[in-house]
């Protein structure tokens, strides 16, 4: 589990065994290399797109050839019906980081323009 530092003190206090905590900035390159499987929860939704793209780019520089990206996030619609809870989280973010909810065709863009291609939403 990677997160910051107060983050990591936190679960150090109630560490469950044989989980290994590592405090980490996403901006900064991902120190473990070649992982089968990088899960991301509830981090791209919280960044403007060129955030979210540096964000990427430092996971998907750890990449070997059968890495992937698993992310836990909150994908509009693109039209029609939207859930209550999506609406709020997605006005969370553009209140409170500027950030926003994105759509699935804005996710696939998103995802498209760092070299990933999308396999399920």
């Amino acid at each position: 589990m990677q997160d910051q530092q107060q983050v990591i003190d936190a679960w150090n206090a109630n560490a469950s065994p044989g989980i290994e905590a590592q405090v980490y900035d996403f901006f900064t390159p991902q120190p473990v290399k070649g992982a089968r499987a990088y899960y991301m929860r509830t981090i791209i939704h919280d960044n403007q797109d060129d955030l979210a793209k540096e964000i990427l780019q430092s996971t998907t520089s750890a990449f070997y050839k059968d890495s992937m990206l698993l992310i836990n996030d909150i994908v509009l619609p693109d039209s029609g019906m939207v859930r209550w809870r999506a609406i709020m989280v997605a006005q969370d973010m553009m209140s409170s980081l500027a950030a926003k909810g994105r759509t699935e065709k804005e996710l696939y863009a998103l995802l498209g323009s760092v070299g990933l291609e999308t396999i399920k939403i």
